[in-house]
């Protein structure tokens, strides 16, 4: 089995839990580093946020992990292909993350 495989076999308020862990994960390392992600990062932490909110749990980790890993051994790439969209500052993704969090928790009781 591989590690989609995996993903896939997780139930889903396991696999709810491991979005949110990798995204504040990834948020606590830029925090932690003293950065703000670059557009790449900025990105796919948006997607992953998006994709939570549309209970697509495993779509979301992976769009973490897509984060993690630059497009190209250049992480200018993806600027090259987007040079104007505006990158979220770090601030605004936690707080998008919280926002997401308290929906969720809220929805569970």
């Amino acid at each position: 089995m591989n590690q989609k495989d995996d993903l896939r076999a997780l139930n889903k308020s396991d696999a709810a839990r491991l979005a949110r862990a990798s995204i504040e994960a990834f948020l606590s390392r830029l925090r932690n580093r003293g950065r703000e992600p670059d557009q790449w990062e900025a990105h796919q932490l948006m997607r992953a946020i998006t994709l939570v909110r549309r209970r697509d749990h495993v779509a979301a980790i992976n769009a973490v992990g897509l984060a993690i890993v630059p497009p190209a051994a250049d992480a200018t790439a993806f600027a090259a292909v987007q040079p104007y969209a505006p990158v979220p500052a770090l601030f605004t993704l936690e707080a998008l993350f919280a926002d997401l969090c308290s929906e969720t928790s809220q929805a569970m009781h």
